[in-house]
């Protein structure tokens, strides 16, 4: 006797386990107008991180250098009402676009995912001499954001620097209109092949010894090498920059 067959909706999902995670590139970073944090840096958990990382943070757009954290612009009590909310599951907001995603390293960093805190000590311990490049995979991942009308009533929108300000128009400064953390991060080491292209590296679980406790070897041949970990944002627009500082 033949088995019954699989309902439409349960096929999909054999599928979807088969096939792995979704895979994304550059063009879903720019339709988000998501900028990487590279590293990753930051720990949700923690009140400091969003002062210096979180929405109404002002940072220089190359090195994060940060011009006003988010206490300085929004006022204690917003930064402890966005700290509260990434920390209790039911207020957190999912950012569908990157979640139990992967991408391939020079999609996220353009130096080939060498900049994940991690990858370059990985490597040498397990002697993967061959690895040229490493897939990043983001766990559950969520988005804290202040909508540009809470920006414009901030109480410290006011005291932002005319030199700030043009930094801000010209884009050598962003304001962090959202942040983007995710509870892990996994790293696929991947390797040249002699006729060209790239093939993922499969790491074995008992190489867990090799690394000291400090990173997680999992099933699927990956290195975990972050928990709880903020991984990018996503800046005022040019043109909300100019319609903020219209209102001061």
């Amino acid at each position: 006797m033949k088995p019954p067959p699989l309902a439409p909706v349960a096929t999909a999902l054999l599928l979807a386990a088969c096939q792995g995670p979704e895979t994304i590139g550059e063009d879903t970073y720019k339709q988000n107008r998501f900028t990487a944090f590279t590293p990753p840096q930051g720990d949700p958990r923690y009140e400091s991180s969003w002062r210096l990382k979180g929405p109404g943070t002002v940072i220089r757009n190359r090195n994060y250098e940060v011009e006003y954290d988010a206490r300085n612009t929004l006022g204690e009590a917003h930064l402890k009402k966005i700290t509260s909310d990434a920390n209790t599951p039911e207020q957190r907001i999912p950012f569908n676009a990157l979640s139990n995603k992967r991408t391939t390293g020079n999609s996220f960093d353009a130096q080939g995912g060498w900049t994940v805190e991690g990858a370059t000590e990985i490597k040498a311990k397990l002697e993967l001499t061959n690895a040229s490049s490493v897939d990043i995979q983001f766990g559950d991942t969520w988005v804290a954001e202040i909508t540009e009308h809470e920006l414009r009533q901030a109480p410290g929108i006011k005291d932002i620097a005319d030199a700030t300000q043009k930094n801000l128009s010209r884009g050598k400064s962003h304001l962090i209109l959202k942040t983007v953390y995710s509870d892990s991060l996994k790293i696929f080491f991947k390797s040249s092949k002699a006729g060209g292209g790239e093939v993922t590296v499969d790491i074995p679980t008992q190489a867990q010894q090799k690394l000291g406790g400090k990173y997680k070897v999992t099933q699927d041949g990956g290195v975990e090498v972050s928990g709880p970990v903020i991984v990018g944002y996503v800046p005022l627009s040019k043109d909300g920059v100019e319609q903020l500082f219209q209102h001061r």
